[in-house]
């Protein structure tokens, strides 16, 4: 991962907020959103610029079907096939209704970069999209082709210790449908660089609960989230800063803790943003949730990304 990285750098924050403080209205269906003054409100393209959401609304539930999680390849432009989840959460509980995959490998990228499609509900759903970079000059833009506007949680970050980006969107009350894709939008001169999307629809949830970030342990986070309600599920999005891959060997398999069902997984391929991501449901307010992931072979980075965010019911 990242052996072609920048050294730029942007300093990290870390914040814990409740999302649910203030509400992401008009995210579907392309309208600006109302969560902040400072949000960008002309364009369903958001930039990593765009002030920091605290957000939560009520949605509609949906129904998911069923497949099972996508790998990523070893090489070159890689994309998950994307597909359903088959949680084992109870009717009425929060579900993942399709999740999808892109990485693409520093030399060989493009811009934009777009995942493989899914079948997303038409109107009602959660969408997280979490993106990592090769530095924080390749991140232009976020859309997709419904419409939708996606609004950053916290702040833009850094991790790895070498400035590659990393970046949480989230759309409350999404529009969606067939053949639903997102795009990454690259900065010109930065369209060959390494990045991944790891994409995330939900069915069934109200709104947004706590979410937290690090970037200063390899497997886990320094900063566990602690659950707001009952029945919550939470998600993480891990980015190992993985150094791990050689031309030989190109590829590491990341696993979740007991207990968490992972969803796609983008291997270091040599030269890409590595990652996973997986979720759990909470049944208890006030919990506090810390994943500990793990690799096949060790990650001795201690500066990998963690997303934890917290869907509520």
């Amino acid at each position: 991962m990242l052996t072609n990285a920048s050294t730029r750098y942007r300093a990290v924050q870390f914040s814990t907020v409740l999302l649910s403080a203030v509400l992401l209205a008009g995210c579907g269906g392309g309208s600006g959103s109302a969560a902040s003054a400072q949000a960008d409100q002309a364009t369903p393209i958001v930039t990593p610029d765009d002030s920091s959401v605290q957000a939560g609304t009520t949605v509609t539930s949906s129904a998911p079907s069923t497949s099972s999680a996508t790998n990523g390849g070893s090489s070159g432009s890689t994309t998950g096939s994307g597909g359903t989840s088959s949680p084992s959460n109870p009717v009425g509980a929060v579900t993942i209704a399709a999740h999808t995959l892109k990485v693409d490998v520093s030399g060989i990228g493009k811009s934009p970069m777009t995942t493989p499609a899914v079948s997303t509900p038409a109107s009602g759903s959660i969408i997280l999209v979490q993106v990592l970079t090769q530095n924080t000059g390749t991140f232009s833009g976020l859309t997709d082709n419904k419409g939708n506007t996606y609004t950053r949680i916290g702040n833009a970050q850094t991790y790895a210790g070498v400035g590659a980006g990393s970046y949480l969107y989230a759309c409350v009350n999404a529009k969606g449908g067939t053949g639903q894709t997102w795009s990454l939008i690259k900065t010109p001169s930065y369209e060959d660089n390494e990045a991944t999307l790891f994409v995330t629809v939900l069915s069934g949830a109200s709104g947004l609960g706590a979410w937290t970030y690090s970037d200063t342990h390899a497997n886990d986070s320094a900063k566990p989230l602690t659950t707001t309600g009952p029945n919550s599920l939470v998600i993480s999005f891990w980015g190992p800063a993985d150094f791990t891959g050689s031309s030989s060997d190109p590829t590491n398999v990341y696993t979740p803790p007991s207990g968490w069902t992972r969803l796609d997984m983008g291997n270091n391929s040599l030269n890409s943003n590595s990652g996973a991501d997986a979720w759990q449901t909470v049944p208890v307010a006030g919990t506090s949730v810390n994943p500990m992931w793990s690799a096949e072979d060790a990650i001795d980075n201690p500066t990998s990304s963690m997303w934890l965010v917290e869907v509520k019911p």
